[in-house]
């Protein structure tokens, strides 16, 4: 289901994502991951090592870490891994690399879009021209005395 928050359309709907977590398959290894994560606060583990502790996919460790963050646990992350940060300044540093992510992918989606809209026309006109170039469209031209 596709929500709009502050302008912008989400794929995740955050309180379905609450319920498939409270009665899907990934609530106990969601428990797991954020109980591991506390127990070794500050120390980075690999998403990688993540998946092989936990027996997940890439896809279902970004969801669990995902779902940890919306309920205000400090999951930091860095291209070393992810752990639970104590520092609130380090949770910012994490904040702000994700907003310049979020940023990033919002202006490469704005250029995309002006890049679709330019296709569209530049195909209309390239057929318009096509077609008057092959003589199957005459174009009038009013010649006013």
């Amino acid at each position: 289901m596709m929500r709009q928050y502050e302008g912008l359309m989400c794929r995740h709907d955050i309180r379905q994502e609450l319920a498939d977590f409270r009665k899907g398959p990934l609530l106990p290894k969601y428990k797991e991951l954020v109980a591991f994560l506390y127990c070794h606060a500050g120390k980075k583990y690999p998403r990688k090592a993540l998946e092989a502790r936990l027996g997940l996919k890439e896809r279902e460790i970004r969801a669990c870490i995902r779902h940890a963050r919306r309920n205000w646990h400090p999951v930091a992350s860095s291209p070393a891994g992810y752990w639970i940060e104590r520092d609130p300044v380090a949770i910012h540093d994490t904040v702000n690399t994700m907003k310049s992510l979020a940023m990033d992918l919002l202006e490469t989606a704005h250029f995309m879009s002006k890049a679709a809209t330019a296709h569209q026309h530049w195909s209309l006109w390239s057929k318009i021209v096509r077609n008057y170039e092959s003589k199957q469209l005459s174009l009038p031209i009013q010649i006013e005395e």
